[in-house]
C-alpha cells in the first residue's frame, strides 16, 4: 500500500523488493538459475517458490522466514 501511495513505479518496486530481502529468502535469491530482471520476473519466481497468489499474502510468507 506505501509502494502505491508514494507512487513508485514498479522498477522502483523490484530494486526496493531486491534490497530488502533476508535469510532464507535472499538465499533462495542467490541461489536462482535465472535472476529476474524486473518486477513481473520476481513477482512469478516468488510465487512459483512461495506458492503465493496474492502479495499481501507474499509479504506474509516472506515476513515468516526471516
Amino acid at each position: 500500500m506505501a509502494i502505491e501511495v508514494r507512487g513508485y513505479d514498479e522498477v522502483k518496486l523490484f530494486k526496493i523488493v531486491k534490497l530488502n530481502l533476508c535469510g532464507k529468502t535472499k538465499d533462495w535469491f542467490k541461489k536462482l538459475q535465472h535472476v529476474p530482471v524486473d518486477w513481473n520476473e520476481m513477482k512469478t519466481s516468488m510465487h512459483q517458490k512461495f506458492n503465493v497468489v496474492d502479495l499481501d499474502d507474499l509479504k506474509v510468507k516472506m515476513d515468516s522466514v526471516k
